[in-house]
């Protein structure tokens, strides 16, 4: 598709200019929740032991997405544009720098022609990779050198979301505007193929071995599982509500998606394939986050500025506690 460029937007740089609440330093050792509030268009700070807000760090217009770096101090944000998916109509095109020990932005990466930045992974060699859904492009960047090294076009500019398979070979994009995901080969930067989905696709994840990739399905209640060695699809899961988000527990033995529409997580065997239950939680649910090796999870409540956790074995909600507006996406790190 031909490149339209538009007046860039004005990007914060350094924190501090915007009147950062920041906190002391964290702790040797000490784990900190940090979430990405989409409409308060903040990063806020938690102890996950007691859910204690521990910093505030103002952001640009809206951010989406985080991302922490190999070095595990660095965070990335994609800074999407004052809009969402289909009502966008001044996409960003920056990635804010964050650097977590001080719970302070150092500067912005910015991606010049490339609109609407979302969902990110690292490669085996610490390029970031980021889907730009607004230019039908997932593009490389080189976070030290702060600059885009490679692009491809998806054909899609519904690229929203993306994962790397572990070795670091194919990157997929989920499609929310076409019959298709786009298969990306990482080491020739080329779309070398497409995986059918009739009704468009949202939210996924990929297992830990690379073996398979689960897909959320944007038109439908169900969950489609991916063979990543042919990429062809095995399995259709039916749920009860059509999934946004995806994600595994970190022991890989359950598959949570998050309803958006439905306010509720469910919950899926990954053995069995076949659907356990589901735990209402607040209005829009979207990102997950893990406090620890077991399956317990956060889940952020968008619509209702809080995030709860969950246990999914026992299908509960344990506590929900508030953070600012829109909460989007989370991280938990050291």
């Amino acid at each position: 598709m031909p490149r339209v460029r538009r007046p860039r937007l004005l990007v914060p740089v350094i924190a501090a200019a915007l009147g950062a609440q920041v906190a002391a330093a964290p702790r040797a050792g000490q784990r900190t929740l940090v979430v990405v509030n989409k409409l308060g268009d903040t990063l806020a700070f938690f102890d996950p032991a007691s859910h204690t807000r521990l910093a505030t760090l103002p952001l640009a217009t809206h951010p989406h997405e985080i991302v922490v770096g190999p070095d595990g101090k660095t965070a990335y944000v994609s800074i999407y544009g004052d809009g969402v998916y289909g009502r966008n109509a001044n996409p960003g095109h920056a990635i804010a720098v964050i650097d977590l020990e001080k719970r302070q932005q150092t500067g912005t990466i910015d991606l010049g022609e490339f609109r609407a930045p979302h969902a990110m992974a690292f490669d085996r060699t610490g390029r970031l990779w980021i889907a730009c859904d607004a230019s039908a492009h997932v593009v490389a960047v080189d976070v030290r050198a702060r600059k885009v090294v490679g692009s491809i076009e998806t054909g899609s500019t519904g690229s929203h979301w993306l994962t790397i398979l572990p070795d670091g070979s194919k990157i997929y994009t989920s499609n929310k505007d076409t019959t298709h995901m786009s298969v990306i080969n990482v080491a020739s930067m080329k779309l070398v193929g497409t995986i059918p989905m009739p009704h468009g696709s949202d939210g996924l994840t990929v297992s830990r071995d690379g073996r398979r990739l689960y897909v959320a399905d944007l038109g439908e209640p169900a969950l489609h599982v991916i063979d990543t060695a042919t990429d062809r699809e095995i399995k259709t899961v039916p749920l009860k509500n059509r999934p946004m988000r995806v994600r595994l527990t970190p022991d890989e033995q359950l598959i949570l998606t998050s309803d958006s529409g439905a306010g509720a997580v469910e919950v899926v065997s990954v053995a069995a394939l076949d659907w356990k239950g589901q735990i209402a939680v607040g209005k829009a649910p979207m990102g997950f986050a893990f406090p620890g090796p077991g399956r317990r999870a956060y889940v952020t409540n968008h619509n209702d500025g809080t995030i709860s956790l969950i246990d999914p074995d026992t299908l509960a909600l344990i506590t929900t506690f508030p953070s600012d507006a829109g909460p989007e996406t989370m991280v938990l790190v050291e």
